[in-house]
């Protein structure tokens, strides 16, 4: 139920007040975070949770506190589970914007630019994935959306992707 945050649900008229949260905190890709090497730009692991969880920095928390009532993210590995990321989120007030990676656009073997620019295999994929991820709660045969994603975006910027 996203009815506490600003009031009312943004698909009830509520304003959503986002901050696009992609922290890249290494200067470069042998760094690595309280001794876990990075592995690439999706910041909802575990791996991750010393950047925006209660026992690291608390990005989620900070970003709450500047009134933001969701966070846009970018870097989307689907090897990750984000059930943690999701219920800080939650936790802290906040809905997510979640995207799917460029991955299977234009970087997995066998991308869009491979099958003639029809995307829904890889899309559906990878979105099955998130679903097992994080982005479905529930028990047994009954599953919702997690209450803090408020969206999936399928392609940031196409325009720029395919031309």
């Amino acid at each position: 139920n996203m009815q506490g945050i600003a009031g009312r649900s943004p698909s009830e008229g509520g304003v959503v007040k986002g901050i696009c949260y992609a922290p890249s905190p290494l200067r470069s890709k042998r760094q690595s975070l309280a001794g876990h090497p990075m592995p690439d730009d999706d910041f909802t692991s575990n791996y991750t949770s010393l950047l925006w969880g209660p026992e690291g920095r608390g990005d989620l928390s900070i970003i709450r506190s500047l009134g933001a009532n969701a966070v846009r993210l970018y870097g989307n590995d689907v090897a990750f589970d984000k059930t943690s990321f999701l219920n800080e989120a939650l936790l802290q007030g906040l809905s997510v914007i979640a995207g799917i990676s460029d991955y299977p656009y234009l970087q997995m073997p066998g991308n869009c630019a491979h099958t003639d620019f029809n995307c829904y295999s890889q899309v559906f994929d990878s979105y099955r994935t998130n679903l097992e991820h994080g982005f479905l709660v529930g028990e047994g045969g009954f599953k919702v959306y997690h209450p803090a994603l408020l969206t999936i975006i399928l392609m940031n910027e196409p325009d720029l992707k395919f031309q």
